[in-house]
């Protein structure tokens, strides 16, 4: 791999820590028009993104089918429900809208509480003779809160009548819920400058894919006979979102079993302040405080665990400093000059990078920072271990391998093999001393290139690799189990229990800062790209190009090295949260984790409770909406190549889940369960992407311990069998 893919995938893994942290800091990550605007930043794109152009009478573009009537918001007159949001906009003639747009002008609909995902919008209106509307008007719907994409609209004329229709992967490519539409000026019009809308209507759309059935009954089957092993119930975890908690988007809903502090700020974080932490690269440089009140952010992290009967792992701090207050930043215009960009709320905070490009030297980490040695670790450790909600395991800081990007205002240096096992060695012994029953994880590695390579050899180039070579030519990671396993042997001390990995796939658009595409191309190869968590002959389709095979990679290195271990997966997501293919990605993601007897995962950071990736996790977690669940033992399974089927016992019943990763193959599939006992009674759940909920499923026949059923394109099914009786 060459070093310009390791700059260009560490620019990538930046751009997803910068919207996580401006979410953070309550600002909007903006890659869209605010609507509505308010003068020629919001109508023009002042954000530098552009919006879509759509042309003609039924826009081409279409990427769907309908699959329902069009829903009426205003034929001369608002329909039902609908209501005038005002803006600039005359309703009294009857017979259609009077919009000025002129002075950036505009008209907002909306149906509250509705909440439609996928629909095309229809606009149809006239204009004053000798007006030229073409380029004149945005389109976008919305819901009130978030930012949505909007497209500048090139109507085509018809009798008079100017109509277009805004294909819904236009407007709303991730299917988020919204509630109403907009229309706006596209460009400053005088005033006035009216247009008469005659109709606006919502066609609700389908998937774009062909459903056809499979050629063929498909067999897939378990055996409760076969070797299986207890499931880890951390493996359903997520992240902690300071942005989030509180407002009541908490993921309890998910049946989410455990929660971690991490992320590039928890580096950096100062427990003894309590709420002190730094964004680092990704949002100026800036020490900030995380939560509200006096209690100590991380003592309101644990105890809000325990009320919830949610485990909690904690990252602690290894880089060797951490934030000193909530108010500095490393990098001030006013002593280092002007900078290529600045904190929009504090203008005196820098991005660290001279107009021309070239990185300005970091100040001393005093700027920002005090320093925080093993022992100050190992007295938080301590406090921690008391409180309610103690931590279940501690991870040793955050992707020590991108420290010189992340955190270069306090570590300029790419850490090397040597610095990273120094600091384990180091900080793992306080933790361990601190709190002698502890489960410690690292390295946190940040991803693919950090299992075999220190930042040193990033740095120099990965075919100079000067790093690896000084140190027996030998990978990373299994070079670092291998010094710690020694060490342990050595002295008595173990310092680390579980291997903490970081993935991402990298294939293009599948997963981004704004959660990744939702058209029938990206979906594809979301769903394809779950086979490098296991799929020894899969080639990643990313600057990767090489076999992953994820777990059984981890696992054969810790069998190999150090058969104690334990395996983690710290952060990871696939992406697409409003998506079918989100969905069956994430069940991919925790049946696979399930299977490969993984201690830990923890999606970044959670999804909404709305989405199509929470309800992946209901298919494990609360199947039923009473608790149901996926069991505590693994009972070894198999599956074809687009029907995954993972199963579990508690030694009477079984639960399993079914996931066709097929796009358009509706497969008809018996499940056969071997050796499980006489189990005759089924009830059965499925997501089919129609909406983002599993429903019962009536239609599902049993003979002889197996279970006969239809798997819809894309789709989650969980089924219970119990004892007949």
């Amino acid at each position: 791999m060459s070093a310009a893919r390791g700059a260009r995938l560490r620019a990538r893994r930046r751009g997803r820590t910068a919207v996580a942290l401006s979410a953070l800091l309550g600002l909007a990550a903006c890659n869209t028009t605010v609507w509505p605007g308010g003068g020629s930043d919001a109508a023009d794109g002042g954000d530098g993104a552009a919006a879509a152009t759509v042309t003609g009478v039924g826009a081409t573009a279409v990427t769907g089918v309908p699959i329902g009537p069009p829903i009426i918001a205003f034929d001369g007159g608002l329909a039902d429900g609908w209501q005038d949001y005002g803006w600039a906009a005359d309703l009294s003639d009857g017979t259609s809208a009077r919009v000025d747009i002129g002075g950036w002008g505009g008209w907002i609909v909306a149906q509250p509480g509705l909440t439609l995902r996928n629909a095309d919008v229809e606009l149809r209106l006239r204009v004053a003779d000798g007006v030229d509307p073409r380029g004149m008007l945005r389109l976008s719907v919305g819901d009130g809160g978030s930012e949505f994409p909007s497209a500048v609209v090139e109507l085509a004329a018809d009798g008079g009548v100017w109509s277009v229709v805004v294909p819904s992967a236009v407007l709303n490519p991730d299917g988020r819920p919204f509630d109403r539409i907009l229309l706006q000026a596209a460009r400053e019009l005088p005033s006035p400058t009216v247009v008469e809308v005659e109709r606006l209507a919502l066609i609700p759309v389908g998937a774009p894919r062909l459903v056809a059935s499979g050629s063929a009954p498909v067999a897939v089957g378990a055996d409760c006979a076969a070797p299986g092993h207890d499931i880890s119930p951390y493996i359903y975890g997520v992240a902690f979102s300071a942005s989030r908690e509180g407002s009541g988007d908490e993921p309890w809903a998910l049946g989410t079993t455990a929660r971690r502090w991490g992320g590039n700020p928890t580096s950096r974080y100062n427990w003894k302040d309590g709420h002190a932490w730094n964004t680092a690269a990704d949002w100026y440089w800036r020490n900030v405080a995380i939560l509200p009140g006096d209690q100590p952010a991380w003592l309101q992290f644990l105890e809000t665990n325990a009320e919830h009967g949610v485990a909690g792992a904690v990252t602690v701090p290894m880089i060797g400093w951490v934030a000193k207050d909530t108010a500095s930043y490393s990098f001030p215009v006013s002593e280092l000059g002007e900078q290529q960009d600045r904190d929009p709320d504090r203008p005196d905070a820098g991005n660290g990078v001279e107009p021309d490009g070239d990185l300005i030297d970091p100040p001393p980490p005093e700027q920002t920072s005090i320093a925080a040695p093993p022992s100050f670790v190992g007295e938080w450790v301590r406090a921690m271990s008391r409180a309610t909600g103690a931590p279940v395991q501690y991870i040793l800081d955050n992707e020590p391998d991108l420290w010189n990007d992340t955190h270069r205002d306090v570590h300029p240096e790419p850490v090397t093999y040597d610095e990273l096992l120094d600091r384990t060695i180091r900080y793992g012994t306080a933790v361990r001393e601190a709190d002698p029953d502890a489960v410690i994880a690292g390295p946190a590695s940040w991803g693919w290139w950090g299992y075999f390579y220190s930042a040193a050899d990033a740095a120099a180039g990965f075919g100079e690799r000067p790093d690896r070579k000084a140190h027996g030519d030998e990978e990373l990671l299994a070079w670092y189990v291998d010094e710690l396993r020694a060490h342990r042997e050595r002295t008595g001390t173990r310092v680390l229990d579980v291997l903490d990995v970081h993935y991402y796939p990298q294939a293009e658009g599948v997963y981004d800062p704004a959660g990744g595409g939702s058209d029938l191309a990206t979906g594809q190869r979301r769903v394809r790209s779950t086979r490098s968590l296991w799929d020894r002959t899969y080639e990643d389709e990313s600057w990767i190009g090489d076999e992953i095979y994820l777990l059984p990679r981890m696992q054969e290195l810790i069998a190999e090295r150090d058969p104690g271990l334990e395996l983690s997966i710290g952060e990871y997501s696939f992406g697409g949260e409003y998506s079918a293919s989100g969905a069956v990605a994430q069940a991919e993601a925790l049946g696979r984790f399930a299977e490969y007897d993984v201690y830990s995962a923890f999606y970044w950071t959670y999804p909404n409770a709305d989405s199509a990736v929470a309800t992946a996790f209901k298919a494990f977690r609360d199947f039923d909406g009473r608790g149901g669940r996926f069991l505590d033992r693994y009972v070894a399974s198999t599956g074809t190549e687009d029907v995954s089927l993972f199963s579990s016992t508690d030694g009477t019943d079984v639960v399993a889940v079914l996931v066709n990763r097929s796009d358009h193959i509706e497969q008809q599939v018996t499940a056969s369960f071997a050796n499980c006992g006489d189990l005759g009674e089924v009830a059965a759940y499925q997501y089919d992407g129609s909406v983002d909920a599993l429903h019962p499923l009536d239609a599902v026949t049993t003979s002889s311990g197996a279970v006969s059923l239809t798997l819809p394109p894309w789709s989650i099914t969980t089924i219970r069998l119990s004892p007949k009786g």
